[in-house]
């Protein structure tokens, strides 16, 4: 599986060379798609069937990959914010992270320092483009039961893409939690615009900021949640539709 998720990146030709490094996956253990696997368990760990597919926005910057390999990353995982805030998601009984894949929705590491903040790669609209039918065509392969964007750009891009959220959102300036919220993006229990395939797309802010859930607002049938009773719910949601969709394959 990992070969033919490597064989949809595109050519290095694609990249802007100028602020995107192409990288493709050499990491064995715990890692985001395409500097690995995409498993939380290392390339030993089976792809898993409709799994939960979590999508960051791009996976680190260029000075860092040129520094990482496997026993770089075993240490870096306890210092990574990320995996700690998915860890966490996952202690609380959220997440089963044998049934997530974890992979970017814009490819490659910036050239420049830092891997916070939007990437100035967003930019440049033909790459954004190519990073984006890359993603659909890796939601062809692995045919996700959700897909949950994890911050606010890649929310604002996936919206946009599946025609859910408004076209005049620049992801340059991604909308705020608020407006995110108001477009009823919290969890889009149908998606239907990769082929024949459907999903549910949901929303959740990046593991490490773990305190900009209190941004979250949710009305649901029950009434309006807020904060991070509002994300708990969200993630609640992802945990059920993907429990019925793996009981009715079994």
């Amino acid at each position: 599986m990992l070969e033919q998720l490597e064989a949809l990146l595109p050519p290095e030709s694609t990249y802007p060379l100028d602020v995107v490094k192409p990288i493709r996956p050499r990491l064995h253990g715990r890692s985001f798609f395409p500097g690995g696997c995409g498993l939380a368990f290392g390339d030993g760990q089976p792809y898993p069937a409709r799994p939960i597919m979590l999508v960051g926005q791009d996976f680190d910057s260029a000075d860092d990959w040129d520094r990482l390999d496997d026993a770089a990353m075993q240490q870096a995982e306890a210092a990574s914010a990320t995996w700690r805030g998915i860890s966490a998601v996952a202690k609380s009984g959220l997440l089963d992270l044998r049934r997530a894949v974890f992979t970017n929705c814009l490819l490659g590491c910036r050239v420049a320092a830092g891997n916070t903040g939007v990437s100035p790669a967003v930019g440049r609209a033909h790459y954004v483009e190519v990073s984006l039918d890359c993603l659909e065509a890796q939601i062809r392969l692995l045919k996700p039961s959700v897909v949950v964007a994890l911050g606010r750009l890649p929310t604002c891009l996936l919206a946009q893409r599946f025609r859910l959220a408004p076209l005049a959102w620049r992801p340059s300036a991604p909308p705020s939690w608020r407006e995110i919220d108001d477009a009823s993006l919290q969890f889009v229990e149908r998606v239907t615009g990769v082929a024949e395939h459907q999903f549910a797309l949901a929303s959740c802010t990046h593991p490490c900021y773990p305190g900009n859930a209190r941004h979250r607002r949710w009305s649901l049938a029950e009434g309006h949640v807020a904060g991070k009773e509002a994300q708990v719910l969200i993630w609640r949601a992802v945990q059920r539709l993907d429990e019925q969709i793996t009981s009715s394959i079994r």
